[in-house]
This record gives structure tokens, sequence and C-alpha cells, in this order.
């Protein structure tokens, strides 16, 4: 995995302006989830397997959780966060394509655990940069997004085992 190298006019060091600026991109990314997250659990066709939707529902809350302790965190250090309903936000590029239609639970459950693994990138990105600038609570949060995405893509993935079986 490639870090994002993180410079500043300081000197080479990491600055809090860095951190909530990366924040911000993960929470666009994380806005974004939210929406494929919401796709498929309205999606009709995915609904008969297993619990499929119970398990999309709890991402979506999970998703919608994170988003909040995100831009309380980005105001924790003194900034704005920015909204994806922003126009000039949409033109921001992100990890996390805009949400497609799905042919089948399969690619809906991988689109899921790719989104995770992209998201999960961009959170170690940013805890190496929180510990870098040693932002306690920062590094908390990263910590924790980290644990729920892992979480996400090895519950994911054991659906998918399960239904190939």
């Amino acid at each position: 995995m490639n870090l994002i190298p993180y410079q500043s006019s300081q000197h080479g060091s990491a600055s809090q302006e860095e951190l909530a600026a990366g924040m911000d991109l993960l929470l666009m990314e994380y806005q974004t989830y939210q929406q494929h997250v919401r796709k498929l659990n309205w999606d009709q066709r995915l609904r008969p397997y297993l619990d499929f939707q119970h398990k999309t529902d709890i991402l979506y809350r999970v998703a919608e959780n994170n988003t909040h302790s995100l831009a309380e965190e980005i105001m924790r250090l003194g900034y704005t966060p920015t909204l994806r309903t922003d126009p000039s936000a949409a033109l921001i590029p992100t990890r996390i394509a805009p949400v497609i239609e799905y042919r089948d639970v399969d690619e809906a459950i991988r689109e899921v655990m790719q989104m995770s693994g992209q998201v999960l990138e961009t959170v170690e990105d940013l805890f190496y940069l929180a510990a870098e600038l040693e932002e306690d609570k920062s590094i908390e949060l990263m910590r924790n997004l980290a644990a729920q995405l892992s979480f996400t893509i090895g519950v994911f993935n054991s659906v998918r085992l399960t239904l190939g079986n």
C-alpha cells in the first residue's frame, strides 16, 4: 500500500490543516460510501439473500455515525467540514466511485468489500498523519474506523463465501 506523502511548508512536517483537509476528503468518501450502501439496502433484487438487508441496514447506520464523528473531529480541529451536497464538492476526486447499478448480489458484495478497502486506505493514511501530529483523538477515531471497515470486509466476505456454497 502506498501512503500519501504529506508535506507542508513548515520544514516538511505535517500540519493540523493537512489533517483536517484529509479528514474532509475522508468525510466525502464516507458520504459517497453511505449512498452506495443505501442503494444496496433499497435494491429489491438483493432482498431474498439471507439477511443481506439486515447487514446493509447496520452498515448504513454505522457509515452515518462515522460521517458525524468525522465532521465533529474536523470541527474540533478548528475547520468546517465540506458537505457532499455542495456542488463544488462533487468536483473533488475521491477513491470511491459514484453509485452504480448492481447486476447481482455477488457484484454488490464485491463492491461493498472494494469500497470498504478503498476507504480503509484513506483511514490508514490519516492514521499515520495523526500519529505524526500526536493528535490522540484523531488517532483513536482512525483506529475505530479501521476496525469497523476491516470487520465489514470480513462479514461481507463470509456472506459471499456462504452464497457460493
